[in-house]
């Protein structure tokens, strides 16, 4: 792959657009590939699948319990079933899910383009900040959340070819910031790799870690530009792959910096800030401080107005890290 070529097509695009070519990509590479959707085709971007491989689609309407027994029978006969399916359905499919895929421990994909609060306008019902920490309780089942249109290439390639066993690729449908695209695609230009379970360090510091999952990667690092204006040094942690965490990697960054703070599109309870804290509480030293969704349902609105309102912004993150650092 040209990256850099790569990456000039694709940027500015939505996540589920990308995912649209990759989706078809995978499929022609992988020939036990099939796609079960839960009316999911033209939302989640299956349609360019469906069209190309219509033997290799399966479209079961709006039944996502149906969609996952489905996948399940498919696994068991050698396929490698994908499931589309909106992330605010997650809980009704659930114990589908933790049943008959991570008990028997099937090789199945879960991917959506709809989570966090991407479909903020279509209020509680459809915000997506739950799924995380429903699926991070269940045993078997690895979370990966790319950071940019390019990463979400190689997310997807990686969660079909790296995890043997069940998998939920967390996608979105807004578009990533311009600094996450230039700098995650400059990690991958330089060489970097993208491999399920390792976290990417993007900046270097030493006074504070902002620690950044799928678009909260690209606040992490608007918080860190303005944070070096006050003469804070901040490293900036891309965490791709929400579990397994790099149990190594937090440890030795919880001895080396003081303070941490993790950002995510989510619930605090349940998500990425707390399964940092989790690893930080055993092996380290450094205080952690988890930016998200406070335990509360979000109101309707555009995603980005929403975000601010719950503190998801640079404004706000670099007025609660200023008070961190000062506590």
């Amino acid at each position: 792959m040209d990256i850099q070529k790569t990456a000039e097509s694709i940027r500015g695009k939505q996540g589920r657009e990308v995912f649209q070519q990759v989706l078809v990509d995978v499929g022609e590479s992988h020939r036990d590939v099939v796609v079960v959707g839960a009316d999911s085709f033209r939302s989640i971007r299956g349609l360019d699948f469906e069209n190309r491989f219509p033997e290799r689609s399966f479209n079961v309407g709006i039944a996502e319990q149906n969609a996952v027994g489905i996948a399940a029978g498919l696994a068991v006969s050698g396929k490698l079933p994908i499931v589309l399916m909106f992330g605010f359905t997650i809980a009704r499919a659930l114990e589908q899910i933790r049943s008959s895929i991570c008990y028997p421990d099937l090789n199945v994909r879960i991917i959506t383009t709809a989570t966090g609060l991407d479909m903020g306008e279509g209020g509680v019902t459809h915000h997506c900040t739950e799924d995380i920490g429903l699926l991070r309780t269940i045993a078997n089942m690895t979370i990966v959340q790319p950071a940019s249109g390019l990463e979400t290439i190689f997310a997807t390639h990686a969660t079909v070819d790296q995890v043997c066993g069940p998998a939920y690729l967390r996608l979105t449908r807004q578009t990533f910031c311009e600094e996450a695209e230039e700098v995650v695609e400059d990690y991958y230009a330089r060489g970097g790799e993208f491999r399920i379970g390792e976290p990417v360090v993007l900046r270097e510091g030493t006074d504070i870690a902002l620690i950044g999952s799928g678009l909260t990667v690209g606040l992490a690092l608007k918080v860190a530009d303005e944070l070096k204006k006050e003469g804070v040094d901040a490293s900036v942690l891309n965490v791709h792959t929400i579990k397994p965490l790099d149990e190594r990697l937090l440890r030795e960054l919880s001895q080396s910096i003081p303070r941490i703070i993790t950002m995510e599109d989510h619930n605090v309870i349940g998500g990425l800030g707390e399964g940092v804290a989790g690893v930080v509480s055993r092996w380290g030293s450094a205080r952690v401080l988890r930016v998200g969704i406070n335990d509360v349902f979000c109101e309707i609105g555009k995603p980005a107005e929403l975000c601010t309102h719950h503190g998801l912004c640079t404004d706000r993150v670099v007025e609660l890290a200023t008070s961190f650092l000062g506590g």
